[in-house]
């Protein structure tokens, strides 16, 4: 059985999409999971780990529905390369401090709820770009 490709792929604006989201999440995970096993080894108590689930929700929770508004009314290309921005600079900032040994579990909890700041004006933005990268109605037979 040969194999199909999604026809939303077959629109490079979308598929160029598809492709960065698909390298940023896989960025964003990883780090995710070295900041646990960097708080594991900053503190033992296991709350900690906890702490940073909340820093995570809380801001996203918070300021969703305001960067829903902002990528009604804004550019959503440039919300979204705004964000990214931010979430580069963020995780470039955790580097920095991580490899130069002064990092603590505050640091690591503001640059995280910062990062999920900005990920609350991503995740609009860029479902709210998806419909118009792809046509509604079919251009091609499969």
């Amino acid at each position: 059985m040969p194999l199909r490709v999604p026809p939303a792929l077959r629109h490079r604006q979308f598929r160029l999409l598809w492709v960065g989201l698909l390298v940023s999440i896989a960025g964003s995970q990883m780090q995710l999971w070295a900041l646990f096993w960097h708080i594991r080894t900053l503190t033992p108590q296991p709350i900690a780990i906890s702490g940073l689930g909340l820093v995570r929700f809380l801001p996203v929770l918070l300021f969703s529905l305001f960067g829903g508004l902002v990528a009604d009314l804004y550019d959503r290309r440039k919300v979204m390369f705004v964000a990214q921005t931010v979430l580069g600079l963020v995780a470039l900032a955790l580097a920095l401090l991580t490899f130069s040994g002064v990092i603590t579990l505050w640091e690591i909890y503001l640059l995280t709820a910062l990062q999920a700041l900005a990920s609350a004006f991503d995740l609009p933005a860029r479902q709210a770009l998806v419909p118009n990268l792809v046509p509604t109605e079919p251009t091609f037979r499969p």
